[in-house]
């Protein structure tokens, strides 16, 4: 079984210990080292007031951020990523 197949396989014993491993670093502080949220949405030219569409913000790590930069004018549209979708 291969790393992606691992991954993305929550039913076995081995994909439920990796995903829960995922998990636990999105929401880390630590994941500030890899993933500034400030650096990478700056890079991205969100500005105050301006309508900005999140789609697949999982925990909303990036959206909090978004929302600061947008300011009270602007706003902010967040999707969850949906586990049964099927490609």
């Amino acid at each position: 079984m291969g790393l992606k197949n691992i991954m993305l396989d929550t039913q076995s014993e081995k994909g439920k210990k990796y995903y829960t491993k995922m998990l636990k670093f999105l929401d880390s502080p630590n994941r500030k080292i890899f993933d500034n949220p400030e650096k990478l949405i700056q890079d991205s030219r969100v500005k105050s007031g301006q309508t900005v569409l999140e789609i697949g913000c999982g925990s909303g790590y990036f959206t909090e951020t978004i929302s600061k930069m947008v300011g009270e004018k602007g706003k902010v549209y967040a999707t969850l990523h949906s586990t049964n979708c099927h490609r």
